[in-house]
């Protein structure tokens, strides 16, 4: 029975020991993965800190275009505002004298009267203009 449990604990000795050299070995194999781990961690944190500093640019700039577009609009409104005046003062204008007449004027000096007829003489009776 000694023979037995010597035996016995010896195996579990060996046993605990091949235990722990792979433990000891996993841990060096991972030694690289875990360096790997940590780079791409700082690059993760540069590349987020790198976004963030771009992004408020580019938020700042599209601040910046959104109020040069009021700007412009406010101008281009005042400008509507003022074309409108002066076309409804002109409207009034010529209403006020009917003397003044505009007659239509076409191309190459030829009245409304003597302009040809635009229908081709080939075309067929059923496609003829009425």
């Amino acid at each position: 029975m000694d023979v037995a449990i010597t035996i016995f604990r010896i195996g579990v000795g060996v046993g605990a020991v091949l235990v722990g050299l792979g433990v000891i070995l996993i841990a060096i194999s991972l030694r690289p993965l875990a360096r790997d781990a940590r780079a791409l961690a700082n690059d993760a944190r540069r590349l987020a800190n790198l976004a963030e500093r771009e992004l408020s640019e580019l938020i700042d700039g599209a601040r910046q275009l959104t109020r040069d577009t009021e700007v412009l609009t406010e101008d281009l409104e005042g400008r509507l505002a003022r074309l409108q005046r002066e076309a409804g003062e002109l409207e009034e204008r010529v209403t006020a004298q009917p003397s003044l007449t505009v007659a239509p004027a076409v191309a190459g000096g030829m009245s409304p009267e003597t302009i040809p007829p635009v229908q081709s003489p080939d075309a067929t009776e059923d496609e003829r203009i009425a």
